[in-house]
């Protein structure tokens, strides 16, 4: 993915604009930007520009996302169309869905913004890139009809007993094989298992029936062994008794398309597991629940086999102390004794995690007999990849998040990063958590302290009170209130010394002072 990214952008508020400026910089950091506001400022962008993506709010004065969709359709049908917005009734989102629009991604949730944008831009150059194709291929056959074997695509002829008669040269680069090593087979030898039993069950005999076939998902085996996965569409010739003569069969190489769709449901799917974790985050009211709602999460939104949250202990044998665990665990942790010392020829993820404060991949245990968590175990449990990632305050790790995976390759590098995000969020709700648990705790004990002094001021014979630093009641016992009953109604927290004296002068609280009249110094006396 290249770090260029052009963006139209309609928005007509400056503070959103920036915002969204910021999300795509850090995905695209040669991003060009250009805002504008109006109707014919976007025709002129699109007529005199080149963009990769129009990125649209729904409702701007005078203008919005419906009439901007009508004036890209126009100018610029290739372009994606993203609609930004903040809220938006259904129907509209309906209907501008219904118009054309690519996505709708909501302010409040900028997370999708840049996977929806890679997703989109990468659709359109595969659509421009297919059309490029078609007409290449289109030009190819006009100009070279006939000339089988050098079309540039994947292309076989079978008789009626399904062996191959014909092959292009593509067919043959891109499988690997000479012509010698294919003319004479059936075309299911070169299928997987599971391909051939559905093509000679299924495909070949409906194919013989009706004499088409379209799109049909086949994986097929290149001499290196490698597997690829293809759409085959086919057509029959048959001579004029309607008898079948051959097949002409076009191979479509959709690997790649396959592997980037798998890789954006991945995506997607951490996303969505984050976004319910930090719903988590927020309602958490106890460590110990949120570490087991975190682990269920991750099975349950996120789709793995197993999640567990662990602590290091500093004993002789450096143990991780499982806290939470959520799905199929049976028993694993107890067994597998997770540890985070650096024992020479074994490999514990998590231990790894602690010491190294780094995400740890293995994706696929098979392969990794030093794997130290009891491989057999783990792999009779369905652990196929494993991922581990450290929970730290600062630089020092306290913990680690482990998520084991029932498929090899479980964790790409775009996963792993929202991952590590996930157990980033997870240490700052711990923290948080433990820090507001600790507070309560210290409140408490600050209220036992003066229940303490407040009842040892009670039990006092004497009046007592107490003023701070700058002279100001902060306790009294009732004696003291008996003792200058005169001035009860000025003994009050907050109020000063000096203001306590001249109100009980006021008041004939101080018999010896009667008839002195206002006193205009007050010797300072502290109780």
């Amino acid at each position: 993915m290249t770090d260029a990214l052009r963006v139209l952008l309609i928005e007509d508020t400056e503070q959103d604009a920036m915002l969204l400026e910021r999300t795509l910089r850090r995905k695209w950091k040669a991003l060009d930007l250009r805002r504008i506001e109006t109707a014919d400022a976007m025709r002129a962008a699109l007529e005199t520009g080149t963009w990769d993506v129009v990125l649209s709010d729904f409702n701007l004065p005078g203008f919005g996302a419906p009439e901007a969709l009508a004036i890209q359709e126009e100018v610029a049908p290739d372009l994606p169309f993203v609609v930004v917005s903040g809220l938006i009734a259904t129907e509209d989102a309906v209907e501008i869905m219904r118009s054309g629009a690519d996505d709708i991604v909501r302010k409040e949730d900028l997370a999708r913004l840049v996977p929806t944008v890679e997703r989109k831009t990468g659709e359109a150059e595969g659509r421009r890139e297919r059309r490029r194709l078609e007409a290449e291929l289109r030009n190819r056959e006009e100009h070279y009809r006939g000339l089988y074997r050098d079309t540039p695509a994947m292309m076989h002829s079978i008789d009626g007993e399904g062996r191959i008669v014909n092959v292009s040269d593509y067919w043959l680069e891109h499988l690997g094989y000479r012509a010698d090593e294919v003319i004479g087979r059936k075309s299911v030898e070169f299928l997987t298992g599971e391909s051939r039993r559905y093509a000679e069950t299924k495909v070949l005999p409906a194919f013989m029936r009706t004499g088409s076939c379209t799109n049909v998902e086949y994986q097929f085996v290149k001499k290196n062994g490698e597997i690829i996965d293809t759409l085959l569409s086919a057509t029959a010739e048959r001579d004029t008794d309607g008898a079948f003569i051959r097949s002409l069969a076009i191979v479509t190489d959709v690997t790649d398309k396959k592997r980037a769709e798998h890789d954006l449901m991945r995506t997607n799917r951490a996303l969505r597991t984050i976004s319910q974790c930090n719903q988590v985050l927020v309602h958490a009211t106890s460590e110990e629940q949120l570490l087991f709602d975190i682990c269920r999460t991750i099975v349950e939104y996120g789709g793995y086999r197993m999640a567990w949250v662990g602590f290091p202990e500093n004993d002789a044998k450096k143990s991780i102390c499982p806290v939470a665990h959520y799905g199929h665990e049976k028993g694993f942790l107890d067994i597998a004794s997770p540890s985070w010392e650096d024992v020479e020829g074994q490999y514990c993820p998590s231990g790894a995690a602690i010491r190294k404060g780094t995400p740890q991949l293995l994706q696929n245990l098979a392969d990794h007999p030093e794997f130290a968590c009891d491989l057999e175990v783990a792999l009779a449990r369905g652990y196929a990849a494993c991922g581990a990632f450290p929970l730290k305050e600062d630089d020092h790790v306290f913990g680690t998040l482990t998520a084991l995976a029932g498929e090899p390759m479980a964790f790409d590098d775009a996963e792993a990063v929202l991952l590590q995000e996930l157990a980033d969020d997870l240490a700052y709700g711990i923290l948080a958590l433990r820090e507001s648990a600790e507070r309560r705790r210290t409140e408490r004990e600050l209220e036992k302290v003066h229940q303490r002094l407040t009842s040892a001021i009670e039990s006092l014979p004497d009046g007592f009170a107490i003023f701070d630093c700058d002279d100001r009641l902060v306790l009294t016992n009732e004696k003291y209130k008996e003792i200058y009953a005169e001035s009860v109604p000025a003994i009050r927290l907050g109020t000063t010394f000096e203001e306590l004296v001249r109100y009980g002068l006021d008041h004939g609280q101080y018999a010896d002072a009667v008839g002195l009249g206002r006193v205009k110094t007050v010797g300072r006396v502290r109780l």
